[in-house]
């Protein structure tokens, strides 16, 4: 059974080695097992040519493979960006004719595209969504002026039309947070909570007595440093925080576009906030960057468009108050003054006031960790390749067939499709 997975973010290449990103290389190392041959369809960066990397996962699963999507030219206008879905079209019509099934991650204009020609082909697929596409147009958008004036509206709307028949044609549907699943309730069972990409065991959850040093407090932010973030507005916060009298630090955790980490700097010299942040670059997933939950006092994630991020489930395991916002699926899981404070982005003030609040009111602080924990012992120990071959074998019935003949030793070529042309 071979899958063509269509990633929705970028991947980099040095030499003969291929780099992604932590999360979606643990991922695959556990769903891999449920396929002859994966396809990994992303665009390629070149390793040499990168100021900064963004992937750290080294790919060497035996039955993955990498295709290159391409990109288009830097600095590229509309023409040339439609020429380069044009190309893509190109390429999946080629491409999608070889595998059995494919799985679409949203939101992503590769990903529909694969969607479409999957239909012409007879071929099902089923799909990952990361967040809501038309939330994320707003941020997504880069071209100013009348052009934002006229052509945004078109492409914000287009983009929740995709979204939708996308979702509607495939075989099932794994999203993040109760805010897309309500949204698709009438497509009924298919649409399903995903199980989280997280590497937590009950082992790594971490207990702590919820004090915090009011003379010393240290805030981290953990995530890619990019404007979506919303890391202005957590600076701005923290120099409203010195003003009133409170002594508190911030580390500023993740790989960062070099242009906007300068913008920053410049916010923070602004501020006078020199000796306060510290931009501490990548670190892994692992044992380290669980020590430094464990040694700061409170996370803040005061980001304007998200899926649902990783940070949060790591952040309750290691028993670390959250101020974050409630966009995307951070609502459907994370409720205010439950297991997080959620402020309302692009609020200074309102990130200010729930940091103050997490460091004088003891009670409210103990309850927001222990909630946290309580949220997080519900989720660790779900296995998504459970998740993901129970819906294999419910939504899609060749690969049922597929599965049984394949356990058996027996397994007899490729999803059979509609219009097939030629031989895979």
């Amino acid at each position: 059974m071979r899958l063509g997975l269509i990633d929705r973010g970028p991947s980099e290449k040095k030499g003969k080695e291929y780099y992604i990103k932590d999360v979606m290389g643990n991922y695959l190392e556990k769903i891999a097992p449920l396929f002859s041959h994966i396809d990994l369809c992303a665009s390629l960066y070149m390793r040499k040519v990168l100021k900064k990397s963004y992937a750290h996962y080294k790919l060497q699963i035996p039955n993955v493979a990498v295709l290159d999507l391409g990109l288009p030219r830097q600095k590229s206008r509309i023409v040339s960006i439609l020429w380069f879905y044009a190309k893509l079209i190109k390429f999946f019509f080629r491409q999608v004719r070889k595998w059995d099934i494919l799985y679409v991650f949203l939101p992503g204009y590769a990903g529909t595209i694969a969607s479409v020609i999957s239909r012409v082909f007879g071929k099902p697929y089923f799909v990952y969504m990361g967040g809501d596409w038309k939330d994320v147009s707003s941020y997504a958008w880069r071209w100013p002026g009348i052009e934002k004036k006229v052509l945004f509206p078109i492409y914000h709307f287009l983009n929740g039309h995709f979204e939708k028949m996308v979702t509607r044609h495939s075989a099932f549907a794994l999203v993040h947070g109760n805010a897309l699943q309500k949204r698709y309730k009438h497509l009924g069972d298919k649409i399903v909570l995903t199980v989280p990409m997280i590497d937590l065991t009950e082992k790594d959850i971490f207990l702590r007595d919820g004090s915090i040093d009011a003379d010393g407090v240290h805030c981290i932010f953990v995530g890619t440093l990019i404007p979506v973030k919303g890391l202005i507005y957590l600076i701005q916060a923290l120099a409203i925080l010195k003003e009133r009298g409170f002594t508190i630090t911030l580390d500023l955790i993740g790989t960062s576009d070099e242009s906007y980490e300068q913008k920053l700097r410049k916010v923070i010299h602004a501020l006078h906030l020199n000796g306060s942040v510290t931009f501490r670059g990548y670190v892994p997933n692992g044992p380290r960057l669980l020590q430094i939950y464990r040694e700061s006092d409170i996370l803040v994630l005061p980001t304007l468009s998200e899926g649902f991020p990783r940070v949060l489930y790591e952040a309750m395991s290691q028993s670390l108050p959250i101020v974050t916002t409630p966009v995307g699926g951070i609502s459907g899981l994370m409720e205010h003054e439950v297991n997080a404070l959620l402020v309302p982005p692009k609020n200074p003030e309102a990130i200010a006031q729930a940091v103050e609040r997490l460091i004088i009111d003891r009670e409210l602080r103990g309850n927001v960790i222990q909630n946290g924990i309580k949220t997080i012992r519900e989720l660790v120990g779900k296995d998504p390749k459970e998740q993901l071959e129970l819906l294999l074998h419910t939504f899609v019935p060749h690969y049922k067939k597929w599965a049984e003949n394949h356990q058996n030793g027996s397994a007899r070529g490729p999803y059979p499709g509609k219009r097939v042309v030629g031989q895979f």
